[in-house]
């Protein structure tokens, strides 16, 4: 049955796509209004990834740059 109305139908070449879709899974993150989201969070940690991406983001200008002359 094909249509608008029709029932949902599952394939298994689309796995992500009933992933996404899956209400079994909330999103769970900073915005997360449950206070066991924030269990796993390490502020010293994602300050330590932000310092590491921001040195190399300004290797790469750096690099970029000296390159372009």
């Amino acid at each position: 049955m094909h249509g608008v109305m029709a029932p949902a139908q599952t394939y298994p070449s689309r796995p992500l796509m009933r992933a996404a879709g899956s209400p079994l899974h909330p999103p769970r993150g900073l915005m997360s209004t449950e206070a066991a989201a924030f269990a796993g969070f390490d502020p010293q940690l994602e300050l330590k990834r932000l310092l590491w991406v921001a040195a190399g983001v300004l290797a790469l200008v750096l690099y970029l740059l000296r390159a372009a002359r």
